[in-house]
C-alpha cells in the first residue's frame, strides 16, 4: 500500500484550503458527530484522526471533493453525489493500492 500523508494545505483550483487533522479538530467534530468537514467560507478541510485508515482516506477524499464542487461546480453536485463520487474514488485507489494517511 502507498500512504500518502494528508498534507497541512492543498491547492484547488488555485484556491488554497488549511487542512486540519489533530485532536482539536477531533473534538469540534465529535461535538457534531462528523467524521470531517469542509468550509468554503474558511477555506478548511477537516478530518477525525480517530478513523481507521480506510475511513480517514475514504473521508479526505469526501472533503476534498466539496472543495472541487465549490470551485469548478459552483456547489451543484449534490450530498448524495458527493458521496458517490467520493466512494468511487476512494475504490479506485484503494484498488491500485493508494491510501490517505494522517
Amino acid at each position: 500500500m502507498i500512504e500518502i500523508k494528508i498534507p497541512k494545505e492543498i491547492k484547488v483550483g488555485g484556491i488554497d484550503y488549511e487542512v486540519k487533522i489533530d485532536s482539536q479538530t477531533d473534538r469540534e467534530l465529535a461535538d457534531c458527530s462528523l467524521n470531517g468537514s469542509h468550509s468554503e467560507l474558511l477555506r478548511r478541510i477537516e478530518v477525525a484522526t480517530t478513523l481507521n485508515a480506510q475511513c480517514l482516506s475514504k473521508t479526505f477524499i469526501h472533503e476534498f471533493c466539496h472543495a472541487v464542487n465549490n470551485i469548478y461546480c459552483d456547489s451543484h453536485i449534490t450530498e448524495p453525489d458527493i458521496d458517490g463520487i467520493s466512494h468511487g474514488i476512494h475504490q479506485i485507489l484503494e484498488q491500485l493500492g493508494v491510501r490517505f494517511v494522517k
